[in-house]
């Protein structure tokens, strides 16, 4: 499922993203604000999600500190960072300090599986 993940273009991806998190309670909408992608609540709080650079093989936290930047403005309770890739250390002591959470391969994959079961639809394990 990950290496299927791979090779998706940011389309499709980003309709299983959206149909998993619908999938698992949460109140979905798209954002085209910087490094954001959805805003997403469950239970009155809001968390912002990127999710464009999920190909990326290494997610610095330069990127981690640039949602920062928009949760605060936006005043959202937290924010969530997927890659398939790695994060480099200083990102992970980034998130590990703030209200950040970093979604690796595992979870995306069930985010996917998730979305896919939403739709009908069945994706490669």
């Amino acid at each position: 499922l990950v290496e299927e993940a791979r090779s998706m273009g940011w389309r499709d991806f980003s309709i299983l993203v959206e149909e998993g998190l619908r999938h698992q309670g949460f109140e979905v909408s798209r954002l085209e604000q910087g490094p954001v992608d959805f805003q997403i609540q469950k239970n009155g709080k809001t968390t912002l999600v990127s999710a464009k650079r999920w190909k990326a093989a290494t997610l610095g936290a330069e990127h981690l500190r640039d949602m920062l930047a928009v949760r605060e403005s936006m005043e959202a309770f937290s924010c969530t960072c997927m890659s398939l890739g790695t994060f480099s250390q200083t990102a992970v002591e980034l998130a590990d300090k703030t209200p950040m959470q970093l979604l690796g391969p595992s979870s995306i994959a069930q985010l996917l599986h998730d979305g896919a079961q939403a739709q009908g639809k069945t994706l490669k394990r």
